[in-house]
């Protein structure tokens, strides 16, 4: 197999190199660079004893890159204990808007959300929309919803090819799309 002849990068979910390492499939003794990618996600999704126990699993000689999109406690906690002398780069400030975004809240009932959606792009003549949608299935609904009201949309999350996702996206930069609906895993690492 191509982990037994070894690899220069190994993208893994925490759980699933857990697995790895248990089948002895793979051997970290020789690992040079960690990166942890959404590790304010993978908090979120209660994979910090997996964390924790890959960290025991590794040389102590390595280099080790955390992203994310916050900087929670529970992430200056994991970095204390991951990371030595860490330097930390901040794209933008905590919780910060560019100028010119307008924001509105609109307080709708969760049946009449898409209904809504829908009246404000038709009637604002909206030609590019990103909608985050928590869940896959959720995001996939929207899309059929948009499209039966006329609305050309597409989504892009975990379940569809990288081709798929790649089509979408250029719709939506070149205007055949007019609503991106991404999960929020997926706008994090494909918008």
């Amino acid at each position: 197999s191509v982990l037994q002849s070894g690899l220069d990068v190994l993208v893994a979910t925490p759980g699933r190199l857990i697995d790895l390492y248990n089948q002895q499939a793979i051997n970290l003794d020789q690992l040079e660079i960690l990166v942890l990618d959404e590790a304010d996600r993978m908090l979120d999704l209660g994979f910090i004893e997996d964390i924790r126990f890959i960290q025991m699993l590794l040389p102590n000689k390595r280099q080790t890159l955390m992203f994310s999109a916050t900087f929670s406690k529970e992430i200056k906690s994991l970095a204390k204990g991951m990371l030595n002398n860490p330097i930390m780069i901040e794209v933008t400030g905590a919780n910060s808007t560019v100028d010119s975004v307008k924001q509105k809240i609109y307080l709708v009932d969760k049946e009449r959300k898409s209904e809504v959606l829908i009246h404000l792009i038709n009637n604002n003549q909206w030609h590019q929309v990103l909608v985050f949608s928590r869940t896959k299935q959720g995001a996939d609904i929207l899309v059929l919803q948009l499209e039966k009201a006329g609305v050309s949309a597409a989504s892009i999350h975990a379940n569809r090819t990288q081709h798929a996702r790649s089509h979408a996206l250029e719709g939506f930069r070149n205007g055949n799309v007019v609503v991106l609906v991404a999960t929020d895993m997926a706008s994090v690492a494909y918008t």
